[in-house]
């Protein structure tokens, strides 16, 4: 599409030096007056950037799953006439939500795992929670879906797994609790095209959008099969897929939970590291280009979504 032709003429850019500007700035500006024929925009700016191709992929990725939302609604209707209309909803998802007791050790370490990451500490130059506070846990389901338990069992050889955060819109919760975490058609960033984790709460809930009225936000906590990790402390937007030898990489932030206060769940017979601790800085990674760790894989099927956290976003 015209979001793929602009990021490869970018990257031609970069890696020839005898590219004609005049040329380059003209199928530019064709390839964007293409895109906002298809999404319209208020201000159609020249999508001549890194960041703001990456801002206009985001929202492609957006619509996509509202769509996919839509027609979920849609497919429920009509059908079960005799159900109330959100167990209706509810079962079109085809994923079975459980909610978790407070009193368990889930919750209370799941608690502990947020509270200790969702800011960022003192003097740190990082943007944290974008609502500013911690959020409140308002409860906190697990999450069984249709099919993936045994997509995820691929992995079973893999070890050096982590409960690790994912945030995102709430107008795409339903989408992803039917179709999974998806690497989609126009992703990308600094770490290239795969699936972005985090193990600080305040990293993963800048990409939280709450419904406006109530500031209800939703998160997710993943189980990761990491395996063995590629460690990198600058960009590499053009990974596709982990480097030969490894199963992920990880982008070492100059802050990352203290591993001193790390806690161990067992989940369906495998160890599962939290990194429940603060965030402290790593002097070995003090001149990284990441303030904060990300956490790639390049598989949908290197990780299984475990809890859905409905959150009150201050």
């Amino acid at each position: 599409d015209c979001l793929q032709q602009i990021r490869l003429l970018m990257e031609q850019k970069d890696q020839l030096a005898t590219v004609d500007p005049r040329v380059y700035h003209s199928q530019l500006k064709m390839l964007s007056t293409e895109f906002y024929n298809l999404i319209p925009a208020v201000d159609p700016k020249l999508i001549d950037n890194q960041e703001f191709l990456q801002k206009k992929s985001d929202l492609v990725n957006l619509l996509s799953d509202i769509a996919l939302g839509q027609n979920l609604l849609a497919q429920g209707k009509g059908r079960e006439t005799l159900l109330h209309p959100t167990d209706k909803k509810y079962n079109s998802l085809n994923c079975k939500l459980t909610k978790l007791d407070r009193n368990t050790m889930q919750w209370k370490t799941i608690d502990q795992y947020l509270r200790n990451t969702a800011t960022p500490p003192p003097n740190a130059f990082l943007s944290g929670s974008r609502y500013g506070k911690i959020p409140e846990i308002l409860e906190i389901f697990e999450v069984e879906r249709q099919g993936e338990g045994a997509r995820f069992a691929q992995h079973s050889a893999l070890q050096n797994r982590k409960l690790l955060w994912h945030g995102t819109n709430i107008a795409v919760v339903a989408a992803i609790l039917s179709s999974g975490l998806r690497i989609m058609p126009n992703a990308g960033g600094r770490v290239g095209k795969g699936l972005y984790f985090a193990a600080e709460n305040c990293k993963s809930s800048y990409y939280v959008s709450a419904a406006q009225k109530c500031r209800t936000g939703i998160m997710f906590l993943a189980e990761v099969a990491m395996g063995k990790e590629f460690s990198i402390t600058t960009e590499r937007s053009h990974l596709r897929k982990a480097p030969a030898g490894f199963d992920s990489v990880v982008a070492q932030g100059v802050y990352d939970p203290d591993p001193k206060d790390n806690v161990t769940f067992k989940i369906e017979g495998n160890d599962v590291l939290v990194p429940a601790g603060k965030a402290v800085v790593r002097k070995q990674y003090q001149t990284s280009n990441f303030q904060q760790s990300e956490y790639l894989i390049y598989k949908e099927s290197q990780q299984q979504l475990r809890y859905l956290i409905k959150l009150k976003m201050s």
